[in-house]
């Protein structure tokens, strides 16, 4: 008996027929005894390595060899785009057994969101900000809409597990295992990292019950735009061509696997540079890459703010808490648990200090502060641990132009010409308590001017380039 066979026969029906596949690919293969028994995974394979499938197709056999009902998989993405890219796929999928997938993000209707509430889907996509967004919201019951939920398929985990939006997933992934009522299978997607087994452990490592790497394809190599790392499918490509070089081998090789997919094909890179450092770059990645080197991803530690941060997302979602009942809905996840409780409990008396928190006979809520701060938009700056730059809305009339940051009106901004939509526009208002600048359209040239700190170049990457 092969590993296909150990799968739903209503999706085996589909992949050869509906599909066409006439087989999966060695991930594929190996994923599937392992997801199929309950088993936590993180699944590592290039860009385009079909670790979407290695997951759900387990993931849909299960659902019907156990007769999972209502909302059962949640499927995890980084970004909007990646979402809408794969919403129709996975739908599609769905469809095949008679199922359905649905996507839940900021730019998705009211009416689309009733939708899902009242008629909650088996596989939702979604962000954790979003999920973040379902727990506080009063429109949402809970305990219905996610006590079905029996696994968790986060894709593009590296992209979390290096800043604050890691302990920011974990924490509500944690609330999400409590109102379930049950330990959600976890399975991490992504391509290749210098640390499997550490980040398999930092997403997993406290649940119950085994997790593995599951590993198989080698590496291959694209040129992108650093959004196409996300996994956004533009299709096989035949050449990539490279504009300098990235500042990591882990980026450098998460654009490999849109060229060389048919048969015959091989997978290539030209890089290009543009200066002597470009050369020197390029060169020194290279020679990282040829040493097997790539590098670890590790989440930043003591993430009090987080804390913090989840201290407030509890409360708004059970209506008010005690003052350490936090500890049931995230203690459990070490980084959380193992916080030194002399600064937990300073980090609580300085927001009850300050007015963020009130306290009446054993019960947190919001204080005056806290409501001031946080209440605008229903308290959605909770869902995040993350803030945009500033941005000023550009408008030509009632029309809406753009958006640019906020050091592009900084002096003097009156007859300033800026660029934006591909052209000139002259600055005739700013209405800096709103953000808002008045434009004219004009022929002359525009300058607008973005913050950034530019590339990060670890350590080793430039011992690597001393070394060329």
């Amino acid at each position: 008996m092969n590993a296909f066979d150990a799968l739903h026969p209503a999706l085996q029906h589909h992949i050869v027929n509906s599909l066409g596949w006439r087989n999966l690919r060695p991930l594929q293969e190996r994923a599937i005894e392992w997801i199929i028994a309950g088993k936590h995974a993180l699944m590592l394979a290039p860009t385009a390595g079909g670790k979407t499938e290695a997951a759900l197709f387990p993931l849909f056999s299960r659902m019907l060899l156990e007769d999972w009902s209502g909302l059962s998989i949640i499927y995890v993405c980084p970004i909007k785009a990646f979402l809408n890219n794969l919403n129709d796929r996975l739908s599609r999928y769905a469809s095949l057994i008679g199922r359905r997938a649905a996507v839940w993000h900021g730019d998705i209707s009211q009416s689309a969101r009733k939708k899902i509430i009242s008629e909650p889907p088996d596989c939702l996509l979604t962000t954790p900000e979003s999920i973040e967004s379902m727990l506080i919201s009063s429109r949402t019951d809970n305990i219905p809409l996610f006590e079905n939920l029996h696994a968790v398929v986060i894709d593009e985990i590296h992209a979390f597990a290096g800043d604050d939006r890691d302990w920011h997933l974990l924490a509500v992934l944690e609330r999400l295992t409590k109102l379930a009522g049950r330990e959600m299978q976890r399975i991490g997607l992504s391509a290749t990292v210098g640390n499997p087994k550490e980040l398999l452990d930092w997403f997993a490592g406290h649940c119950n019950g085994d997790g593995a790497v599951l590993l198989d394809e080698t590496d291959c190599v694209i040129a992108a735009t650093s959004a196409l790392e996300l996994g956004i499918d533009i299709g096989d490509l035949d050449h990539v061509i490279q504009i300098d070089a990235p500042s990591t081998v882990s980026s450098f090789l998460q654009r490999l696997g849109r060229t060389g997919r048919r048969k015959g094909k091989s997978r290539n890179c030209l890089f290009l540079a543009t200066s002597d450092q470009g050369f020197l770059q390029a060169a020194a990645l290279i020679d990282l890459w040829n040493s097997g080197y790539v590098e670890p991803v590790d989440p930043p530690p003591c993430p009090y703010h987080v804390l913090a941060q989840q201290v407030l997302g509890i409360l708004l979602q059970e209506k008010g808490m005690g003052i350490n009942t936090w500890k049931s809905w995230i203690g459990r996840i070490p980084v959380f648990g193992a916080m030194p409780k002399e600064i937990v409990s300073e980090i609580l008396q300085h927001m009850l200090k300050t007015n963020i928190l009130s306290h009446d006979q054993g019960v947190l809520w919001f204080g005056e502060k806290g409501e001031k701060i946080f209440g605008f938009r229903n308290f959605m700056e909770i869902c995040s641990v993350f803030t945009s730059p500033p941005l000023y809305t550009v408008k030509h009339g009632r029309n809406l132009i753009g958006h640019v940051d906020e050091i592009t009106f900084a002096g003097s901004a009156e007859n300033r010409v800026i660029l934006l939509g591909g052209r000139g526009w002259s600055v005739s208002h700013i209405d800096r308590s709103k953000r808002i600048a008045a434009v004219e359209p004009t022929k002359e040239k525009g300058r607008s001017r973005w913050l950034g700190a530019g590339p990060y170049l670890s350590f080793i990457f430039c011992q690597a380039i001393q070394m060329v």
